[in-house]
């Protein structure tokens, strides 16, 4: 409970951040956006992940809301890993909501977070060579079919349908 309880607090700080303050502080937004988004990118990043699983696929629940938004799950991975194959140079690739609860994939560049779009992000992925360069080398097609299988739908679940 207490980390969930700290997750919850630094992620909204984070947001007002990336939102009011970067609003409010014109001149510093770069910074701001840059150092902010790369904190929360990364946790999100991270907290989206579990050990290797071969078989991992979404639970129902998962399962039933990428089906409503992309067709299929598979439509859905398609989709996605196409934004993170197809970005050019560093950045994310994410599952994001809006706020009439559309999903949608986006890609964003460098540090940048979709909630300086007034989107909430659900599922990103790092797509910085930094994030894949040691054991894939240029071969970022190949670390996104991996990263599927590290995944973790369950934890997915207990938001995508907020």
């Amino acid at each position: 409970m207490h980390t969930v309880y700290n997750e919850r607090g630094e992620r909204a700080a984070l947001e007002w951040i990336l939102t009011d303050a970067a609003a409010t502080l014109k001149d510093s937004t770069t910074i701001i956006i840059n150092n902010a988004g790369g904190h929360l990118n990364h946790s999100l990043f991270w907290q989206y992940m579990r050990p290797v699983e071969t078989n991992n696929q979404p639970n129902k629940t998962v399962a039933a809301t990428l089906a409503k938004h992309f067709g299929s799950v598979k439509a859905f991975q398609e989709a996605f890993t196409k934004a993170a194959t197809g970005h050019f140079g560093s950045g994310w690739a994410w599952l994001v909501r809006d706020d009439s609860g559309v999903l949608s994939i986006m890609s964003t560049a460098n540090q940048d977070n979709p909630i300086t779009h007034g989107l909430v992000p659900l599922l990103g992925l790092d797509v910085w060579e930094h994030a894949y360069y040691l054991r894939y080398q240029n071969r970022r097609a190949e670390y996104v079919d991996v990263w599927w299988s590290v995944v973790d739908w369950n934890r997915l679940a207990d938001t995508i349908t907020t």
